[in-house]
């Protein structure tokens, strides 16, 4: 099981090849670096520029 570090914003700011262990870090089915920089909103992962504009 994989992990990714959410920061204060929902953003992705690692990637982890462990399951979850605090608040802030939620499973994801592989190890994904694509998914950094991107923010976690309803379940999925999305462009941030994209939330923000909304």
């Amino acid at each position: 099981m994989f992990s990714v570090q959410l920061d204060e914003n929902n953003i992705v700011v690692g990637v982890m090849s462990f399951p979850p262990q605090t608040e802030n870090q939620i499973a994801v089915p592989e190890f994904d670096d694509s998914l950094l920089g991107l923010q976690y909103v309803n379940g999925q992962f999305v462009d941030p520029e994209t939330v923000s504009n909304e």
